[in-house]
């Protein structure tokens, strides 16, 4: 696993924030006096809220974007995320204090804000207020604008049920340490086995039961919301998994979904292990395709309009009370920047199945497998599809222990590409 810097981005993104007090958690909307029709000289663009589009009241949600003020001159502001309901303002949400933006340089600020909207389409966008003065202002639009065709992109659907859970962290354990880094692509190649690690969020009153799993996808309008393709970029799109033969623990995929519950409001750390992508394609120099989580409810039929795209969660930067307490965070929550360099991984090997060895031993229940190269996957379940656990025995051999419970349990080899070679039935 190889990390690369952010190449896509076209512009140069500066942080330049001066913290001051802490804020409230909402604005009084009655309160707010601001002009809907002339919006300050600040250009605006979302192009690096990458997400994904899902708003769920009772949660949090990072919005993001960038920013180039053009008043001609240094100002500072207390800059904040709005909700808009046709034009007008509905919910403003807690600020991270005065922020300074230099004029004409590129500013990207990105807010964690939780939500409480009642089920509907709304638009959020930010508001600055300048230093003082006693007016917010709008930006680049003006408020009757956020209803038209050409703003159509700002707007999101809030959902008061979502049955899956959130993400707060996702990470690429083996990836030198700095594995949850938003300004970072990550790379595997072809057929290289990676490990995914969350932290999953349950925020109902009752557990949370269904299948997860990865996809690698490249999709402009879920992760670059109002950006386009221009003539000079690579336009391929694509949705994969990227999970179809991982496991969590003993728990193996089906179908690239793996089984996990979560408690009532609860917390679930998870560690998705043996993903792997066979596909490489170049997507040019913008618009990175991402690794992104989906959840599966129990019950539901497994069609792709049944998967839910698991959202970010930032819970950890407010108090119990939601009141916004901290924008000290560098977490990718739930998606990862990811691209397959082209070619196979170093050692892989293809499975041939006149040199392998299997011999089970009726007394203790062991089955020893020889021959197998490191880069194949194998695959140990007993009648519930449950995993049996192995263990590696230098160079090519594998050792596996059935339980006492009698049955039948199948033996699983997979090529380093996860393609089936050959299936054995062992009766105990």
């Amino acid at each position: 696993m190889k990390i690369n810097n952010y190449l896509y981005l076209f512009l140069t993104t500066i942080f330049l924030f001066y913290f001051n007090v802490k804020v409230s958690a909402f604005e009084d909307v009655s309160k707010i006096v601001i002009d809907y029709d002339n919006p300050v000289r600040i250009s605006f663009t979302i192009r690096d809220q990458h997400y994904g589009p899902i708003v769920v009241s009772g949660q949090t949600k990072v919005f993001g974007a960038s920013f180039v003020q053009r008043t001609g001159e240094t100002r500072t502001c207390d800059f904040r995320y709005a909700a808009f309901k046709d034009g007008k303002i509905v919910q403003v949400y807690d600020g991270i204090g005065e922020v300074t933006l230099e004029n004409g340089k590129m500013h990207d600020i990105k807010v964690p804000c939780y939500i409480d909207l009642p089920e509907g389409d709304y638009t959020f966008y930010p508001i600055v207020r300048f230093k003082g003065e006693t007016k917010w202002n709008m930006i680049a639009y003006m408020g009757y604008e956020l209803e038209q065709s050409y703003t159509a992109y700002l707007k999101l659907h809030v959902y008061e049920n979502y049955p899956a859970p959130s993400s707060e962290y996702m990470n690429f354990p083996d990836a030198n340490g700095k594995g949850d880094s938003e300004f970072s692509v990550y790379h595997a190649y072809q057929n290289e086995k990676f490990r995914v690690q969350m932290k999953l969020v349950n925020k109902e009153s009752k557990p949370l039961s269904g299948k997860i799993k990865i996809m690698w996808e490249r999709n402009l309008a879920k992760f670059w919301r109002g950006m386009v393709y221009d003539a000079t970029d690579v336009k391929t799109e694509w949705s994969i998994c990227a999970s179809e033969l991982a496991h969590i623990g003993t728990a193996q995929a089906e179908n690239g979904g793996i089984p996990i519950s979560i408690e009532a409001n609860g917390k679930l750390d998870i560690m998705i292990e043996d993903c792997f992508l066979r596909e490489y394609y170049d997507f040019g120099k913008r618009w990175c395709p991402y690794l992104a989580a989906y959840f599966l409810p129990e019950g539901k039929e497994d069609v792709a309009d049944n998967w839910l795209l698991i959202n970010d969660n930032s819970d950890f930067c407010f108090d119990s009370d939601m009141n916004f307490i901290s924008n000290q965070w560098d977490h990718s929550l739930n998606i990862l920047a990811f691209q397959t360099f082209e070619g196979n991984v170093t050692g892989t090997e293809k499975l041939d199945i006149t040199k392998i060895g299997l011999v089970f031993n009726k007394a203790d229940g062991t089955v020893l497998l020889n021959n197998v190269p490191e880069s194949s996957f194998v695959r140990v379940v007993d009648i519930n599809n449950k995993l049996i656990e192995g263990s590696h025995i230098p160079p090519t051999s594998l050792k596996f222990i059935l339980p006492e419970i009698k049955g039948t349990y199948i033996v699983s080899l997979y090529n380093y590409d996860g393609i089936l070679v050959k299936l054995f039935r062992i009766i105990k």
